[in-house]
């Protein structure tokens, strides 16, 4: 280990040697060694900087790449350095121009990596070769400038004679279809900022939703690609012609995500990378020996049928002539259509569903038949079980009967009944609404004038407008007819209780207050003291004080949650800080958060406690910030409450005579 460290101080001193001009590349071995130098950086961004910042630092990366031409050069030296220097952190650094200019230097003109690719196409690289040689190719056609149009030329053709996504490895198979993408995105438009746009991450990836396969495919499963689905309000937002289509699309991509979730968390409980509640049963050693179409009475669809090795000793290991009454009695092992993986060598080919088919099951050894996903996976398991006996079938819990159907349907769907209303196709329709809900102006103004210095009572509130308070920095709601029916909601939930009315509910809130400062007071004070404060109508006024306190002592019982702990007091400081500046805290705080867990881990408690700190952030606005309810008078003109606060409980009597 000294060692070790020794050489590493020596290779950096040998390293700044050759940035400044003190020692040049003048052969094969100094090439070499300047590689090895810069490997052994604190990081890869720290190297790059210190190249860029050197007076020699291009011209020694020029030099190197450059020494040989030899496939052993490139493979043990040139590929190592690149894909080292290409890691996300040296891409981060000035939007990755600085990046661009060494990868500039290295291949222009492009001698150098037409020499590279030709150790490529002629099949001469290892896997971990060609998968580092992926990586430049898509660090090259994702740059939108034109300095590489040449060299992305060349790689669209040597892909089209050695496609990356029939590269052995999952890796370079994931990276051979993001550069498909990217390729297909430049040609059409020039313009490669779609690329984290739908499609392209793995084989089962497409822009159009209906040609995904519901089932994963083995290499979607092997992705590290986050999938791709639009937000809620990138839906609510686009053009009105796409509207119903993105927001099928976006509805199909999240329910299936949804069940890859919960396919994935099966999968590793089955294989034993997870511990789960009981042992997955797994079929061993099977192999083809027919297809199966069901019988002269009842054909189904095409299914495989194999012979079983190890895997059903419950069975096997009974007498032949008891195994038929074992699987009748016993209709849960190895059920008629059981879900399942199908693997070999550890890797998964695809999914299928196992027939029971009992005068099979009692043979020696037993047959089982399969009927897979896709005729795809079918052919796949076919040609692993040529090559080898290693094919495995295990059976998964994951209920996706409850999922194929709907997904199914989602994919089908043409038209969306009353789209237009459940998607707000159309810009007039708060308009429209308010039109109905809203009272006049002059009605408005009327009563507003009768209430200055004075409470105004109103019940069932459908006609509150919030709208002109975010356009003019007080905050507010973007869409009145939601601000409508959530007061709506309130006013059917207060008047479930006893004793509501017009000047009851005020009675209530009244009585309450004094409740809370009676006990907030001692005896002598309360003597003396008759002023009733924020904190007597509000229990929790102090929320913004103590949000960070109040979030530690939410989550004082749960274990390990420290770090989440510090996310959401950071989410309150932000949350505080959007709000003094007048802006909308929803926008720089995400609000969505999935609960995911069997019965029993506590998911419906700390839901709630998630629940609580996002009511504080929703609601510790500014201190000086007035209460302010907005009528509405006409729905382009909402009338504002004059600055004083009112309590709004009755827009029923706003039509009235007053005028």
């Amino acid at each position: 280990m000294a060692r070790d460290g020794v050489r590493a101080v020596r290779l950096k001193r040998i390293f700044n040697s050759f940035l400044y001009g003190k020692r040049s590349v003048s052969n094969t071995h100094e090439a070499e060694v300047f590689f090895e130098a810069a490997k052994v950086q604190t990081s890869p961004s720290s190297c790059l900087e210190a190249i860029l910042a050197s007076p020699s630092g291009l011209d020694v990366v020029k030099s190197s790449v450059r020494a040989s031409a030899s496939l052993q050069f490139v493979s043990d030296h040139v590929l190592p350095f690149l894909q080292y220097i290409c890691q996300t952190e040296a891409k981060a650094l000035c939007e990755g121009m600085l990046l661009h200019q060494l990868m500039v230097a290295a291949w222009q003109p492009p001698t150098a990596w037409n020499a590279i690719q030709k150790h490529y196409v002629a099949g001469s690289f290892a896997e971990k070769d060609a998968e580092a040689f992926a990586g430049l190719c898509f660090e090259i056609v994702t740059y939108p400038g034109p300095e590489f149009a040449g060299i992305t030329k060349n790689i669209e053709n040597a892909i089209n004679t050695r496609p990356f996504t029939k590269s052995p490895g999952s890796k370079t198979r994931e990276l051979g279809y993001r550069i498909q993408k990217a390729l297909q995105t430049r040609s059409s438009s020039n313009n490669v900022d779609e690329v984290d746009g739908p499609g392209g991450r793995h084989d089962n990836d497409f822009t159009d939703s209906r040609q995904i396969s519901i089932y994963p495919s083995s290499d979607e499963l092997s992705s590290t690609i986050p999938p791709f689905y639009r937000l809620a309000v990138q839906v609510s937002q686009s053009d009105p012609a796409q509207r119903t289509a993105r927001h099928l699309d976006n509805q199909f991509r999240l329910l299936r995500e949804d069940m890859l979730a919960e396919l994935r968390d099966d999968i590793s409980i089955a294989t034993g990378k997870q511990k789960g509640k009981r042992r997955s049963q797994i079929l061993k050693n099977m192999v083809p020996v027919g297809i199966d179409t069901g019988n002269e009475v009842r054909a189904r669809r095409c299914a495989l049928r194999v012979s079983v090795g190890p895997g059903l000793e419950r069975l096997t290991k009974l007498p032949v002539d008891q195994r038929k009454k074992f699987l009748t009695e016993n209709q849960r092992f190895l059920p008629h259509q059981a879900f399942g993986a199908v693997s070999s060598n550890g890797t998964i080919i695809g999914f299928a569903f196992a027939v029971r088919n009992i005068d099979d099951l009692v043979r020696n050894p037993p047959l089982l038949s399969l009927s897979f996903c896709s005729s795809e996976t079918m052919e796949k398991a076919l040609s692993n079980a040529i090559q080898s006996q290693n094919l495995e079938f295990t059976l998964i819990d994951t209920p996706v009967f409850a999922y194929e159907p709907v997904l199914r349907r989602l994919r089908e769907i043409t038209e969306l009944p009353l789209d237009k209303h459940l998607l707000q196709m159309e810009d007039d329709d708060a308009e429209q609404r308010w039109a109905v809900l809203g009272q006049s102006e002059k009605h408005t103004n009327g009563i507003l004038a009768a209430t200055v210095g004075k409470v105004l009572v109103i019940d069932e509130a459908y006609g509150l407008y919030g709208g002109g308070a975010a356009s003019k920095g007080g905050g507010g709601f973007s869409d009145p007819y939601k601000v409508a029916v959530v007061a709506l909601d309130m006013t059917e939930r207060a008047r479930s209780r006893p004793n509501f009315g017009n000047a009851g509910e005020v009675d209530v809130l009244r009585n309450g207050a004094k409740a809370r400062h009676q006990t907030r007071l001692t005896a002598c004070e309360t003597l003396r003291v008759s002023t009733l404060e924020a904190l007597d109508f509000d229990e929790d006024h102090g929320r913004t004080e103590n949000a960070e306190t109040n979030v530690a002592q939410l989550f004082r019982d749960t274990i390990g949650c420290e770090r989440i702990v510090a996310m959401l007091q950071g989410y309150q400081q932000t949350a505080r800080t959007t709000k003094n500046l007048g802006l909308d805290p929803k926008e720089h705080v995400p609000f969505n958060f999935i609960f995911r867990g069997p019965p029993g881990t506590g998911k419906t408690t700390t839901a709630r406690k998630m629940g609580k700190v996002f009511y504080k952030i929703c609601t510790n606005g500014p201190d000086t910030e007035p209460i302010k309810v907005l009528i509405p008078t006409d729905a382009s003109k909402p009338l504002q409450a004059l600055g004083m606060d009112h309590i709004v409980s009755d827009t029923s009597t706003l039509g009235g005579s007053r005028e």
